[in-house]
């Protein structure tokens, strides 16, 4: 391992303190053994329909967006608590991608685990990720430091193991969550202390302020084909809108619905539908295009 805050090194699956926890087989959550509930962090709509959902304490979960089905994937993830989350189709697999952190070592760890909950692969790194996206049109990870605000790029094309320094957002309190716009190569990325959203321009690496004035951004999610942006306002239980095709793209709200508590996840699936994971509420939410709250489900 190398002091570099730059680079993460590859460590076997075998050597991970992940790998001891949770058998890799998924369980309906009928079947699943009892738990203390978990407020989810992070949630992602895969192209099938299928949500898969973060818990605070690491519970991995698949929500059938049509039945509202739970399947319990894993309880733990180990020693590390979670971050952010993506769940992306590249060519015809299903993957989940979670960013975690431990405390006491310092260290970040970015695990890929398939739709079954077996973890694939695995990456350390020396300092806390604060956010995930993934481009799957030009299979590339992008991820967050919270500390440094730098934001680095892994392409999962071939063995890359170390991902490169693509740009720092300078002067951020707290590098928050990110979203990737493939058709466009921008990079949207939350200072969460600070309340604002930047984009970045992926081919110049310049990014420049896209809103400002909400609580805290604690996700984000990008609807490509309607060029718009959703943010989750933890602190202010609210979403925000932006479109972002807009010469003065400004936030509005889109959802303030009173059911929403803490809302620290959200995705838009391929109905252009918007889902929301709810910590406080201990619940994922379906929005209607009004921003109302039109199903409630307990992962």
């Amino acid at each position: 391992m190398t002091s570099s805050t730059k680079k993460i090194a590859f460590y076997s699956i075998a050597a991970l303190m992940l790998g001891c926890v949770g058998s890799g087989r998924a369980q309906m959550a009928s079947q699943a053994p009892p738990g203390k509930a978990q407020g989810p962090v992070a949630i992602s709509a895969l192209p099938s329909g299928t949500l898969v959902v973060l818990g605070g304490r690491g519970r991995l979960s698949l929500i059938d967006s049509t039945s509202g089905g739970i399947t319990l994937l894993k309880d733990s993830l180990g020693y590390f608590t979670p971050a952010d989350m993506a769940a992306v189709r590249i060519g015809d697999t299903d993957s989940i991608f979670v960013a975690l952190y431990n405390t006491a070592l310092r260290q970040g760890l970015l695990a890929r685990y398939s739709l079954a909950g077996a973890q694939l692969q695995t990456w350390f790194g020396r300092t806390a990720f604060a956010g995930v996206a993934i481009d799957q049109v030009h299979q590339t990870i992008y991820l967050g430091d919270a500390v440094t605000g730098e934001i680095s790029s892994l392409s999962m094309n071939g063995n890359s193991t170390s991902p490169s320094f693509l740009v720092e957002v300078s002067g951020v309190t707290r590098l928050g969550p990110l979203a990737a716009d493939a058709a466009g190569q921008r990079l949207f990325a939350a200072d969460v202390g600070g309340g604002t959203i930047y984009v970045v321009d992926l081919p110049s690496r310049k990014l420049r302020l896209l809103g400002s004035g909400m609580g805290e951004p604690a996700a984000l999610s990008y609807d490509a084909e309607q060029q718009r942006l959703y943010v989750a306002d933890a602190s202010r239980h609210c979403i925000w809108q932006i479109s972002t095709n807009s010469p003065k793209p400004k936030p509005s709200i889109f959802s303030s619905a009173p059911e929403l508590r803490e809302p620290r996840g959200i995705t838009v699936d391929a109905q252009h539908t918007v889902w929301v994971a709810d910590h406080a509420a201990l619940a994922v939410f379906k929005l209607s295009p009004a921003g109302l709250v039109v199903q409630s489900i307990s992962p």
